[in-house]
């Protein structure tokens, strides 16, 4: 095995600028879409499970490519075809997002993290080749903070056009909820993996055909990427050509090189920080993206704040690069740090609000400008310590980085899926004898029909819970039979949350059941359940007799015009319902008519919510009408929808839209 170039001759200055510019443009076209597309795994996906395991898995596959796939890559491939095999990894990632189910976008994070660190070390390696060529003096150090700090600016310039084309696309999309109108709810920030595990809703729904633009805008670049590289990139290797035999005998002794690497001090020393940053990474794209942009704003401004991430970033790894000569690693290290603990400080004190907007812009800056100090300073102090061992010692770089970045992933969100059906068994057997707790959350853990079937054996006798908070829990219409025997014989529960619980319209119909008798239950969540028409009629049967029930959630239920008839008619009889939310239905004119007939004697409900239905201005007019001889109390009632702030400009003492009650 010999150390060498493929090519025996030097390159000239001129090519090696140009290779060096082709592989700032792929990273540029690369990371484009890789890291807009990471930056909304954590909220765009309406089961965000998808996204975080996704991302936990994509790194988890990077760790163990960097111990033992990396350096055989680029050994058998060299550095330009495993950059090409790296990039197809990209695409497949990218393509899967459009139909993120388990079963696909599992195998092509799988396929992307085994690839991923092989594009990264061999760039690096690349890079670190070009900046030096085999001229090795006084002035090397400062050529390779300068080569990376150039590089890492087109990395992160990536954040910019990305998440500027993230903006365009998803600010237009009529299907997107926005959180902001319900931030006054939603516990955002640092108690977000608190309200996550309250079973609050935050879901986003993006339609498919903006999926299909967002994301083939993205495949299209990483395409453009690989033409790119395959037309006009040099092909680089540290060694000479061999047959295909000893490339595979030889590779073995590179697999091992990544691990001899680890037993040398000053690798050692450095490969915490690598794996702090890597912290650091998986908290900006996946926490600060999720907990504090989305929950806030809402998705489309993932896209606007991280640019402002990318732009600071890009700036401060030109200045980076070009303090190298002086000396200033250990000052720029302190002043990052101060920065993102600073930002971690105000994250955990600050309750984030929109009105206060400004406050996430600037956040982000401060973690674009550390982030643009520590990656540009860190790859080039792995080539200055390991020259003529680069393959190894970035390697070992990045397995450190995806290593933080996997605990990070996977200690913040993987958590909420513990408890399952023989947990909640032995659970339930606890709660026989007590004699304390009032409120049990179980949200987000999938304990099914068995775990609810357990629940209500022991549910049935006991006389201190009052709140039972079951979302997503996948109890189906099974689990809801079971719990109406807590229904009928529980005489304490007031509150009971079956938020994301597929019960569909059988489901509905065993609660109903239950609830034309029941004297205890004032609020049901029966939210995103498919009960359709034929189990809002059920739930309308119960209503007519029910005297307690003040609050029931059906938004997202598939309810149309004939199930809304059913619940107008109920609500002619029934004086206890207070709040009626039947949001992101599929309700028209007609339902509005539904509605707005009843509203004219019905004299307690105060709060209906009909946001995102299919209610025009026929529908609209329908319940203003009514509303103008509504005896209930002007400020209480507050009727959401899609239309202007001045639809209802014929009664704005009644009627509000949600723009108004913002202002």
């Amino acid at each position: 095995m010999i150390n060498n170039d493929e090519n025996d001759c030097e390159p000239s200055n001129v090519r090696r600028k140009t290779n060096f510019t082709i592989l700032c443009i792929t990273f540029i076209l690369v990371y484009t879409s890789f890291n807009a597309v990471t930056n909304l795994q954590s909220s765009i996906h309406e089961d965000t499970s998808v996204g975080y395991y996704s991302l936990a898995i994509l790194s988890g596959c990077t760790v163990l490519s960097c111990l033992f796939f990396t350096n055989p890559l680029i050994f058998l491939c060299g550095y330009k075809w495993t950059i090409v095999l790296a990039q197809f990894g990209f695409l497949i990632y990218t393509a899967a997002n459009i139909y993120p189910k388990v079963w696909l976008i599992y195998p092509a994070s799988v396929i992307c993290g085994l690839f991923k660190a092989g594009f990264w070390t061999a760039l690096s390696a690349y890079v670190s080749d070009l900046s030096i060529g085999k001229q090795v003096g006084p002035d090397t150090k400062a050529v390779i903070n300068k080569y990376f700090g150039i590089f890492f600016a087109t990395f992160q310039s990536g954040q910019i056009w990305g998440n500027l084309i993230s903006y365009m696309v998803l600010r237009n999309s009529s299907s997107t909820v926005a959180m902001a109108n319900h931030s006054s709810e939603l516990q955002c920030g640092a108690q977000f993996a608190e309200y996550k595990q309250k079973g609050m809703n935050r879901s986003i729904v993006v339609n498919s055909s903006t999926a299909y633009i967002l994301y083939g805008v993205f495949m299209g670049l990483i395409v453009l990427s690989i033409i790119l590289i395959i037309l006009m990139l040099d092909q680089k290797r540290k060694w000479k050509r061999a047959t295909v035999k000893d490339l595979l005998i030889d590779s073995r002794h590179f697999i091992i090189s990544t691990f001899k690497q680890m037993k040398y001090l000053k690798q050692l020393l450095i490969l915490p920080l690598a794996f702090w940053i890597g912290t650091f990474l998986g908290f900006v794209f996946a926490i600060f993206t999720s907990s504090f942009i989305t929950c806030t704003l809402g998705l489309p401004f993932v896209g606007l704040i991280m640019i402002t991430y990318g732009i600071t970033a890009s700036i401060f790894s030109v200045v980076v690069g070009c303090l190298g000569k002086y000396n200033l690693r250990v000052p720029c290290y302190i002043f990052a740090a101060i920065l993102c603990y600073a930002s971690y400080l105000v994250m955990l004190l600050w309750k984030p609000v929109p009105s206060q907007a400004y406050v996430l812009f600037i956040l982000a800056g401060m973690l674009g400008i550390a982030s643009a100090i520590w990656d540009p300073i860190e790859a080039a102090l792995y080539g200055i310590l390991f020259v003529g061992q680069e393959e190894a010692a970035y390697s070992n770089l990045w397995l450190g980085q995806n290593i933080g970045y996997f605990v990070t992933i996977t200690t913040l969100n993987l958590r909420w899926y513990e408890i399952r059906g023989i947990g909640t068994q032995h659970l339930a057997n606890v709660l026989r004898n007590n004699t304390t707790l009032t409120t049990l959350n179980l949200g987000l853990n999938k304990i099914g029909d068995v775990g609810a079937q357990h629940l209500a054996d022991v549910l049935r006798t006991n006389t201190k819970l009052t709140a039972l908070n079951l979302f997503y829990n996948q109890i189906g219409d099974v689990g809801a039979h079971h719990l109406t025997d807590v229904l009928r014989a529980n005489t304490i529960l007031t509150t009971l949350n079956l938020d994301r619980n597929k019960i569909g319209a059988a489901g509905a119909q065993h609660i109903a059941d239950e609830l034309q008798n029941n004297t205890t239950l004032a609020t049901l969540n029966l939210k995103h359940n498919q009960i359709g028409d034929i189990g809002a009629q059920h739930l309308a049967d119960a209503l007519r007799t029910n005297t307690t029930l003040t609050i029931l959630n059906l938004e997202r239920n598939q309810i149309e015009d004939v199930g809304v008839q059913h619940l107008a008619d109920a609500l002619r009889t029934n004086t206890t319902l207070t709040t009626l939310n039947l949001g992101l239905n599929v309700i028209g004119n007609i339902g509005a008519q539904h509605l707005a007939d009843v509203l004219r004697t019905n004299t307690t409900l105060t709060t209906l919510n009909l946001e995102n239905n299919h209610i025009e201005a026929v529908g609209g007019q329908h319940l203003v009408d009514a509303l103008r001889n509504n005896t209930v109390t002007v400020i209480f009632f507050v009727i959401y929808s899609n239309y202007s702030s001045t639809l209802f400009h014929t009664d704005a003492n009644h009627v509000k839209s949600q723009r108004q009650l913002d202002q």
